[in-house]
């Protein structure tokens, strides 16, 4: 057994496809970089805590003269807006629970009290959390998936061509043993793509809030930060921040990653060819996101773009 996964994962990192990915990966995120701006972190720092009905006035003031920092000021605005948000989505539900259910609708009651529960009166340098978190649900899935697709999408279908499937005729338990060894290489390889992935985020993008200085100075700030900040979460009911937020995250990109690469491996064992393997499974990855695009696009489909700030990557 030992021997057949040390010959698959031979196998699997010999594929030149997968450094050419690479370097075209390194590539894109070379041509696409950008500095994180940090200079208003000491500005933050200056006025960091809860923000008063105080701050808010002082903010627009500064917003109408151009004085002071203008993220500080903008955040602290944008918070105002989020807590409007939330409360007239609150009486929005209150009203629709009354009329039209009578107020025994217990799906409307519960996202009612998270929405009582969300703080976003809180100040604090959340730029740097904020580019790790949505770095990782756009880039970094798009990365994870061409690696884990190109690694694993002719592990069944490349037998023919290996001499590999002499080996399941002519042993016992050959089938069997293998199967289990393609399984396991598989899992392995996606587990350690995800995780690479994931170290490389954290790292580009301290290093990009950094500007060469120092990689970990800005590692732990703004964590406490609700998620609501994030733009594409600002409607979202969950009482969150962002590190609860990123955890969640996590998980569900490892499970993500794992269901992927579950489905390229069924389309593998049923694929006699492997660039017939690699259509279907290039097709399962992608048509799916831009499809949701498309969707989300179109006005008559808003409802995606109304469940998008629930879901959690």
């Amino acid at each position: 057994m030992k021997n057949l996964i040390k010959w698959e994962f031979r196998h699997l990192l010999q594929q030149k496809m997968i450094y050419i990915a690479l370097i075209l990966i390194f590539g894109m995120v070379v041509l696409g970089h950008s500095v994180i701006d940090t200079s208003s972190k000491i500005n933050f720092d200056k006025v960091e805590g809860i923000i008063t009905e105080q701050d808010i006035s002082t903010a627009e003031e500064n917003m109408k003269n151009y004085s002071f920092d203008y993220n500080v000021n903008y955040t602290i605005l944008k918070a105002q807006e989020l807590e409007n948000y939330q409360i007239g989505k609150i009486s929005e539900l209150n009203t629709i629970l009354e009329e039209k259910y009578n107020g025994a609708n217990s799906e409307i009651k519960e996202e009612i009290e998270m929405r009582k529960n969300v703080d976003v009166m809180y100040l604090t340098y959340y730029l740097v959390a904020e580019s790790i978190v949505n770095y990782l649900s756009a880039d970094g899935v798009i990365f994870i998936g061409i690696l884990i697709l190109i690694g694993i999408y002719s592990i069944f279908s490349r037998d023919g061509t290996t001499g590999v499937s002499q080996y399941t005729l002519t042993s016992k338990y050959g089938r069997t043993k293998l199967v289990s060894a393609k399984i396991i290489v598989s899992l392995t390889y996606t587990f350690f793509v995800s995780c690479g992935i994931v170290i490389f985020t954290w790292i580009y993008q301290l290093y990009r809030a950094s500007a060469n200085i120092s990689y970990w100075e800005y590692a732990f700030d703004g964590w406490n930060a609700p998620i609501q900040f994030i733009t594409e979460l600002a409607t979202a009911p969950y009482a969150m921040s962002i590190a609860q937020f990123h955890i969640v995250q996590l998980c569900f990109l490892l499970l993500g990653s794992i269901s992927l690469a579950t489905v390229f491996l069924i389309v593998s064992s049923v694929s006699r060819n492997s660039f017939i393997s690699f259509l279907i499974s290039l097709s399962v990855f992608f048509i799916p996101i831009v499809v949701v695009d498309i969707l989300m696009a179109d006005t008559q489909f808003a409802w995606i773009d109304a469940i998008y700030p629930y879901t959690p990557t």
